[in-house]
């Protein structure tokens, strides 16, 4: 017979394997998507705890910057351990580039905080500051507030500040 199904050979127990093996298929398939779904949620998850975790090193960045242009001084306070703790993060969490960011920016700080130190103390013995001091004081506040505009795009790069 061509091109016919030859009833008179036909058995359930075909029928029923047949269908097991489509079944079987369709189940495999849609398997397939679902370990492929998961797959894809696992890893955007993995990126959004990357993120939290990069962004926490921005924050703590950025608070304590801004201590430090509002006359704060290093006192070991929950700003600086947070600052200090951001800077131990970021060397697994970014590249070179804001692992040493962060460490100039806690050398100029240090270097602001002695500076207003020095000039606390010459005030209260001597009634004057110097004006090395005072030029001094004026540079390391301006890097700061530079420092502080431009943060947001050191972050930015890596996709943890602004809308990235």
């Amino acid at each position: 017979m061509a091109g016919g199904i030859c009833w008179a050979s036909f058995s359930w127990e075909a029928a029923v394997g047949l269908v097991a093996v489509v079944a079987a298929l369709v189940v495999g398939l849609r398997q397939v998507g679902i370990s492929k779904k998961q797959a894809e949620l696992s890893e955007q998850a993995n990126r959004v705890a990357l993120f939290k975790l990069r962004y926490s090193v921005f924050e703590a960045t950025q608070r304590f910057l801004d201590k430090f242009l509002n006359g704060g001084t290093i006192n070991f306070d929950e700003r600086d351990r947070a600052f200090v703790s951001a800077q131990t993060q970021a060397k697994f969490l970014f590249g070179t580039d804001v692992q040493e960011a962060l460490e100039e920016i806690w050398q100029k700080a240090s270097a602001l905080d002695g500076v207003r130190v020095k000039m606390n103390d010459d005030m209260q013995n001597s009634q004057n500051y110097d004006q090395k001091d005072t030029a001094e004081k004026r540079e390391l506040v301006d890097w700061i507030i530079t420092r502080g505009r431009s943060l947001s795009e050191l972050f930015q790069a890596i996709g943890v500040a602004g809308n990235s």
